[in-house]
């Protein structure tokens, strides 16, 4: 096993000891009996992109990026749970999910490229209801392959083994409202390319600490509709081990809204938007970022049509050379919408499509996508 994966794993066992040692005295013999497969779903789609980009700056990163690439993908995945614990103050269950992507790209100048990714996770979740809150333990282990990878303006996001742990505390005050508490410990491993071999430097072991105050809204009409406010602030420290001394200390702020109004006119809303300010003991990455995002799916007869939105804007306080899409270059605007029809009881059809403009940050210049897509996902009834 690599290093990677050795380090990946012993992180992530580390992290479910927590969980394990609250359960130890609840579960006994009892486990055999209450283990239930849920939620088993497969997918398979296709879709076909188009990449623009200005890059006739660019010979020394990349020699073989161009202004103009097409791509036709192939799509499969899966996701199921599994539930070993289900009782009426306390579950516990674990998730596994993979996608596999396969794309013949087109229009480069020495060759046509044919990248493959692969990704996957698995997340043990356990919740225990306590008096008058909650108590939620996660461990997750989650990682990127990609094979072939092309130059711009054909972005895809880098390799990576990462494993984060969580614990989050829930406490109702009555009358709508509740505060929580949130620790989470995480570390990334980048697999840099031959091209990018400066993408190890960005492995990083993180620690960040969050406290937020909620406020929750219930509707008069009898029915389950409910919306909700969050508040929250966070310090994050995190540490780049092959950067040597580099060390990073952010403050995060912001707020989400939830609205689920699912029972009464099937519409859901999510917004969420953060502003982050990040100082480092190295004044080369000191930066400061504000990011909004939001969701809504609306339901019309037997048709759900879901439309997304994320907008980032990110400014280093000192000029950068070269950074990754994706990962240090944050500024962007994505936009998506989809519509999906159950077909037969179990299988879903979807049309989607989308577009992105992003900072690739090479001469200051961006990259645009353009997106559309078709799936089936079926539910195999476990």
């Amino acid at each position: 096993m690599s290093r990677v994966g050795r380090r990946g794993l012993s992180g992530l066992l580390q992290s479910l000891l927590p969980a394990v040692g609250l359960l130890a005295s609840g579960i006994g013999g009892t486990l055999a009996a209450q283990l239930r497969v849920d939620n088993v779903r497969v997918n398979a789609g296709a879709a076909l992109e188009r990449y623009t980009g200005n890059f006739s700056v660019v010979n020394n990163p990349v020699v073989d990026s161009t202004e103009y690439a097409v791509a036709g993908a192939s799509e499969w995945g899966f996701i199921g749970t599994l539930s070993v614990l289900s009782r009426e103050n306390r579950t516990l269950d674990f998730t596994a999910q993979g996608t596999l992507r396969q794309l013949t790209a087109a229009g480069f100048l020495q060759r046509n490229y044919a990248p493959r990714e692969h990704s996957y996770e698995v997340r043990a979740n356990y919740l225990q209801l306590l008096a008058g809150g909650q108590l939620a333990l996660a461990a997750t282990l989650d990682g990127r392959g990609i094979a072939d990878l092309p130059p711009m303006p054909m972005y895809l996001p880098p390799g990576f083994l990462s494993y984060a742990g969580e614990a989050e505390y829930l406490k109702f005050l009555g009358s709508g409202y509740a505060i929580d508490t949130k620790t989470v410990f995480a570390e990334k491993d980048y697999a840099g390319p031959s091209v990018l071999p400066n993408l190890d430097l960005l492995d990083y072991r993180s620690a960040e600490v969050q406290a937020g105050a909620r406020r929750f809204f219930r509707s008069s009409s009898g029915t389950g509709d409910v919306s909700g406010v969050r508040l929250f602030a966070a310090y994050l420290h995190r540490r780049y081990p092959r950067q040597g001394h580099r060390s990073d200390h952010a403050v995060r702020f912001g707020g989400a809204w939830e609205l689920d109004f699912s029972e009464s006119r099937g519409l859901e809303v999510d917004l969420n938007a953060s502003g982050t300010l990040n100082r480092s003991n190295s004044r080369r990455v000191e930066y400061n970022s504000l990011r909004v995002e939001a969701v809504a799916h609306k339901t019309f007869g037997a048709n759900i049509v879901s439309v997304s939105g994320i907008w980032s804007d990110k400014s280093y306080i000192n000029p950068q050379d070269f950074l990754v899409p994706g990962e240090e270059a944050d500024n962007a605007v994505i936009l998506y919408s989809e519509v999906s029809r159950f077909l037969t009881s179990g299988v879903r059809a979807t049309v989607g499509g989308g577009w992105t403009r992003a900072e690739t940050n090479i001469g200051g210049d961006y990259y645009d996508q353009f997106r559309i897509s078709f799936s089936l996902r079926a539910n195999l009834g476990f």
